[in-house]
This record gives structure tokens, C-alpha cells and sequence, in this order.
């Protein structure tokens, strides 16, 4: 028997994540620095990744990748280009080290726009894996803004990023990951 597809084959993955071709892209891992845990040096700081979403699709989790040293209070949401927040999880202690951080939010649809996912910790030394690299980050739309404690605010102005970290930060399609 041949499969013969629908043509309405998913042009996203269901985990469309920092190495993503929809965001930093597949060389993000390769050529511009393996990521590693990396500090998150100053309280508050808000960065924001970018994602190009290509088709309609509904985030029910938002997600890091924890570091070795878990520490402070986090948040993540998705914004759109003009720095508004669409969705947000809770500010939850960032928990487990070397692994998936999961969020739950209320299950948000996406049309094809430009989103980015800003990831908050109101500590120095909580850790993310992520790239060290702020030439890249500037040159894959990686912005930031400062933030103030408690969760995120509901609009940013975007910055240029100035600190060499792009965190490893994903929207989930589906609610087991």
C-alpha cells in the first residue's frame, strides 16, 4: 500500500522552538556557539526571541531549557511585534535543572504574523541553555527590555540586545510534551 499525504500536511512542527527554522533557525546550535547554561546575570531582564509563525496554529505550553542552576522567580508569554502581550504563564520559581521548563497558558491561536516569546527571571543566577553569541542574537532579531519585578508586563518597548544570551525557549502545539 502507498501513502498518498492530504496536502494539508502541518508547515510547523509541533514544538517550534529557538532552533526552529521558524525562529534563530538550524545553525543555531552549530555554527554560532553550542549552547551551554548560562547565567542569567541581571534581574529582570526581559529578552524576547523571535518566531515567524507560517500558518494558523493554537500554543497551549510555553516552554525553556533549564540550566544547571535553577534560581528566582520566571515568566514567559508571547508579544507581538509592536511589544503588546498576547499570552502569558504564571510567575513560577524556575524549577529542574538541565531540562524542559513547562508552562501552561490559556490555549492561544496564532495567525501568520512575527511573534516573539519573552522569558523573564527576577534573579542573576538562574540559568538557561543557551548561545552565547550577541552578534547572532542581534542579527536573528533577538530583542530586549528592562523589566520590573512580579510577572511580565502587558507591553515592552524592544531594545537591541546587549548581552551575549539567547535562550533555548519553545511554543508546544499539543499538551503532552
Amino acid at each position: 500500500m502507498t501513502y498518498v499525504g492530504s496536502g494539508t500536511d502541518p508547515l510547523h512542527n509541533i514544538i517550534i522552538s529557538t532552533t526552529n527554522l521558524a525562529s534563530c533557525g538550524d545553525t543555531f546550535a552549530t555554527s554560532r556557539g553550542a549552547p551551554a547554561s548560562t547565567a542569567w546575570g541581571s534581574a529582570n531582564r526581559v529578552l524576547f526571541v523571535p518566531f515567524y509563525i507560517a500558518e494558523t496554529v493554537t500554543v497551549v505550553k510555553l516552554l525553556t531549557y533549564n540550566g544547571a542552576t535553577a534560581a528566582g522567580a520566571n515568566d514567559i508569554g508571547i508579544f507581538d511585534r509592536a511589544g503588546n502581550r498576547i499570552v502569558a504563564g504564571a510567575n513560577p520559581n524556575q524549577a529542574g535543572t538541565t531540562a524542559w521548563q513547562e508552562y501552561d497558558i490559556t490555549d492561544t491561536t496564532l495567525t501568520p504574523e512575527l511573534y516573539f516569546v519573552g522569558l523573564k527571571n527576577d534573579g542573576t543566577t538562574g540559568t538557561y541553555f543557551a548561545v552565547a553569541n550577541q552578534n547572532y542574537g542581534k542579527l536573528a532579531g533577538v530583542c530586549q527590555a528592562a523589566g520590573a519585578a512580579g510577572g511580565l508586563a502587558s507591553s515592552y518597548t524592544y531594545a537591541v540586545l546587549a548581552v551575549a544570551l539567547v535562550p533555548i525557549v519553545a511554543m508546544s502545539l499539543r499538551v503532552t510534551i
